[in-house]
């Protein structure tokens, strides 16, 4: 039964944070995979464009595009944000580490204001991703954390 009166509320969203695969990644794969391959050309840049669109999993913008937009939110994505080591200024989407290139969540603060996609082609629910690069690709279980840990550092 629903109620005779429905109540409509104006609420003001100031940030949009996105956690997930492909069906979100906004380009952050392309991003890292992009670097990546400058390192070692072998490793394929992921997706290729064309026919893909600015990095995403799609011929044209996802949800995530169409819904920053009518909330008028601009989204960055989270490889555009991190840097190469913790306190560094230099950006990069991917860090070194001793088992290789892997996915930089040093973020130095800058998530804390503003709106951030951590999404990643490829992703599971797990740590890490599936596909070519699933090693170096954070699951939930990573970007979560990755988001969480640069609010309570800074």
């Amino acid at each position: 039964m629903l109620p005779s009166e429905a109540k409509a509320y104006d609420l003001d969203f100031t940030n949009l944070y996105v956690f997930g695969d492909s069906l979100s990644d906004s380009g952050n794969l392309f991003n890292i995979s992009k670097a990546s391959n400058q390192l070692n050309p072998t490793i394929p840049i992921i997706p290729q464009s064309p026919p893909y669109f600015q990095g995403s999993f799609s011929n044209g913008p996802i949800w995530v595009d169409y819904l920053a937009d009518a909330l008028d939110i601009e989204v960055k994505r989270s490889t555009d944000l991190s840097v190469v080591l913790p306190d560094s200024p230099i950006l990069s989407p991917i860090t070194i580490t001793p088992d290789g290139p892997q996915v930089s969540f040093f973020f130095n603060g800058a998530t804390t204001t503003q709106s951030v996609n951590f999404a990643f082609g490829g992703s599971t629910t797990g740590l890490a991703g599936i596909g070519q690069l699933g090693e170096v690709v954070p699951g939930l279980l990573t970007q979560v954390p990755g988001f969480t840990n640069d609010l309570i550092l800074s």
